[in-house]
């Protein structure tokens, strides 16, 4: 595949997650006024619960899938086979929710939240988990574009239906689950719909079903690594997730939700290029080019840590101002864990890449040890902040930042090992454009007559930063960690394309 096929769809992606980075700001700044701290921290706490069980029901299976799809699109057989897996693994989790919520053992994990909600933020769960797996499917298929589309027209359809739910009802915690996966079905709904029209589903059932058997061991050879790591990640994250909540409370839960939930916006930007990495270092590692995957380390890695770096500070710097845009004054104490959780998309942008390249190789056992030492220094430093220094929510923090920069700079120099590449190059990169970019923020503050303040103050300091930012981007691209000459082409094809009337 072509570079410009490459970066055509991360363009496409990128203009899909902008646009859906702007309808989930919007949301982000409606629900959680309109459900109020301790209502918004049990959907927090219900979401962590259910994301953590179903990606430990999923047991790496979802990742095997689309690794083996991207590499055969023929393989179709693995559609049913995966479409089957899903329905049971639906089944299961609903049954083993059931016998929890019948023998009372709900109350162990939160007495303030009824089993009704449990159920939601099961199901809804669920949606989100499989919603993934079919966005999956089609980035296998190269379908980036059309599906890109559908997701853009969903979100602001979403966001219109929500807008009106919050108008004409009381947002409850059960009414928001609810609502949500409704949308969410009729989401999965169009995207299959559309599957079918492109013949993608036609065939997947027609197939033998004894070869259920053969697609088993496959998925178990690859994904067995895992289970361990997958089985005490669960436990742990279950564990940690239930200590912020027994002792700062639903609050403390709402305040961290919402500080990740404003951070996560930075992951707009970089989110958009892991899924077309995979395919790309999954294509590429089949035929032994491991120069081409360390190219596009080198290229991506800095490029995309230093857009989440920029947005990352700034939110970081005006963590007070910007929480007074997304929520009212009951949320005005989560101001430093936004600071805080602003640096988390950082790492999470070099973890989703350098994971996807294990995943890529079939490296799962070296995975698996990486993920089971960053879970247990997570857990320790866990019981530090929250549990002995009662450093609550901030605490939660400051463990999810630190947990994440251990263990995606450990992924990091097992990645340059397999690909005989530049650890320290990489390391220093992550450093070199925290100290640039938060230099400019000084500055930028500095020459802002108007304070941040205001809302006419914060879009100026905005203004004079990415100036200042663009400026030094286009003069002195090293001091960000980037390469000059790769800047230059990025300006020269940007230029040409613009002139040129082409946007993609």
């Amino acid at each position: 595949m072509s570079a410009d096929s490459l970066n055509k769809r991360y363009s496409v992606k990128l203009v899909s997650s902008i646009i859906s980075g702007v309808v989930n700001a919007i949301i982000v700044a409606l629900v959680p006024s309109a459900m109020g701290p301790v209502a918004y921290g049990q959907l927090t706490y219900l979401q962590q619960i259910f994301n953590q069980i179903t990606s430990f029901a999923d047991a790496g299976t979802s990742t095997a899938f689309f690794t083996k799809l991207s590499a055969n699109n023929n393989r179709k057989e693995l559609i049913s086979h995966y479409l089957l897996f899903s329905m049971l693994l639906l089944i299961v989790l609903s049954s083993a929710l059931g016998g929890v919520v019948f023998f009372g053992f709900s109350d162990l994990l939160s007495k303030d939240i009824s089993a009704q909600s449990f159920y939601l933020g099961l199901f809804l769960g669920f949606v989100v988990w499989f919603t993934q797996i079919a966005i999956k499917i089609s980035d296998a298929y190269a379908l980036t574009v059309t599906v890109e589309v559908l997701k853009i027209v969903y979100k602001i359809v979403f966001l219109l239906s929500l807008i009106l739910v919050i108008y004409s009802l009381t947002l409850t915690l059960d009414v928001f689950l609810f609502f949500q996966i409704v949308a969410g079905v009729f989401f999965l709904v169009i995207l299959f719909s559309y599957f079918y029209k492109e013949n993608i589903l036609s065939g997947c059932f027609e197939r033998d079903l004894s070869g259920i058997k053969a697609t088993i061991g496959e998925f178990f050879v690859y994904v067995s690594p895992l289970f361990v790591f997958n089985a005490v990640s669960i436990v742990i994250a279950l564990f940690e997730i239930w200590l912020l909540q027994y002792f700062g409370g639903a609050e403390s839960v709402g305040f961290y939700g919402l500080a990740y939930s404003i951070a996560a916006m930075c992951f707009v930007f970089t989110s958009a290029m892991t899924p077309v990495l995979t395919r790309e270092f999954s294509r590429i590692y089949g035929i032994g080019r491991n120069d081409e995957i360390l190219e596009l380390f080198y290229t991506y890695l800095p490029l995309l840590y230093f857009v989440a770096a920029y947005f990352g500070l700034f939110i970081a710097y005006n963590s007070e101002y910007v929480l007074s845009i997304f929520a009212d004054e009951r949320f005005s104490s989560a101001a430093l864990t936004l600071s805080i959780m602003a640096l988390y998309p950082l790492h999470q942008t070099y973890g989703q890449i350098t994971g996807s390249l294990f995943f890529a190789s079939g490296e799962t056992k070296t995975y698996r040890n990486i993920g089971l030492l960053s879970a247990l220094i997570g857990l320790v430093l866990v019981l530090l902040f929250v549990f002995l220094f009662d450093m609550k929510d901030v605490g939660f923090a400051i463990k999810m930042l630190a947990a994440q920069f251990i263990g995606v700079n450990i992924q990091l120099y097992y990645n340059c090992r397999m690909l005989k590449g530049n650890f320290p190059k990489l390391f220093y990169a992550q450093l070199k454009p925290l100290f640039s970019v938060y230099l400019i923020v000084l500055i930028s503050d500095y020459l802002n007559p108007f304070g941040n303040e205001t809302f006419f103050g914060f879009f100026v300091f905005g203004i004079i930063y990415s100036l200042l930012v663009v400026f030094v981007v286009v003069y002195r691209a090293d001091a960000f960690g980037l390469c000059p000459n790769s800047v230059s082409a990025l300006v020269q094809k940007i230029r040409s394309k613009v002139l040129g009337g082409r946007f993609i």
